[in-house]
């Protein structure tokens, strides 16, 4: 069995030399595209500087509303680089915000530790470059925040696919920055349904696709 949620074409050819001739394929929603239970939302944040995106992703973290049970949500941060994911999580706990951070600098027993510290809900928000986009069990994420657009449609497939997993509800927020390179491929490919969310005034949407 080979599960994925996104088959490119040369994914699709290797698997059919290890197939068996009568292999089934089962395909569920449109493959390479992101999960209909997640809402999709994208700010503005070009006339902002770094400060001020902090400033916006602490509000955003806030605004999350609370698990059914009253606790606190899980929000996942996604950043590109190593620097940007500690002077975030640096940043969060300055101002009381519980947060682990996990990035290719770190030593695998630290991103162990901060993985485990979120899964278990002593902290209820982890930022991390794409080193967890893929493969990691995270249970019950509510919230996935692209503080930084990943490079590819499909990295924003695996990265927004942490959320509304195995039924349930989630919510992804993405912060536009500018004509970023992966915009025009995320807005096309992964033909995404979402709510635009504008900040300072500033459209986005149409001229996204240009």
């Amino acid at each position: 069995m080979m599960f994925s949620a996104t088959f490119p074409r040369s994914i699709q050819d290797l698997a059919l030399d290890f197939l068996h001739p009568t292999y089934l394929w089962i395909g569920v929603g449109r493959v390479g595209e992101t999960c209909t239970l997640v809402t999709q939302k994208f700010k503005d944040v070009s006339p902002l500087d770094e400060d001020g995106c902090i400033e916006l992703l602490s509000e955003t973290i806030k605004s999350t509303p609370s698990k059914a049970d009253g606790g606190l949500p899980k929000v996942l941060v996604f950043a590109n680089a190593k620097r940007t994911v500690d002077e975030i999580a640096w940043r969060l706990t300055d101002t009381r915000m519980t947060s682990a951070q996990i990035h290719g600098g770190l030593t695998q027993a630290a991103r162990a530790r901060a993985l485990q510290d979120f899964k278990e809900g002593r902290c209820n928000i982890l930022v991390a470059t794409d080193v967890a986009a893929r493969g990691l069990d995270i249970p019950g994420v509510d919230h996935v925040i692209n503080f930084d657009l990943p490079s590819s449609g499909e990295d924003y497939v695996h990265r927004v696919g942490r959320t509304g997993r195995i039924g349930n509800l989630g919510l992804a927020t993405s912060f536009v920055k500018g004509k970023e390179t992966a915009l025009a491929d995320i807005v096309k490919n992964v033909q995404l349904k979402s709510s635009m969310d504008g900040v300072a005034g500033a459209s986005v949407g149409p001229a996204w696709g240009e």
